[in-house]
């Protein structure tokens, strides 16, 4: 697992989350 700052780890957690759900939105569509 990678460290990062406390301050980082906040939103790359979310940018990460929104890119895993929208991926995985487009794949249940069929859109990606």
């Amino acid at each position: 697992a990678m460290v990062v700052a406390p301050d980082a780890s906040a939103p790359v957690k979310a940018v990460a989350d929104h890119i895993r759900a929208t991926f995985e939105l487009f794949r249940e569509t069929g859109k990606f």
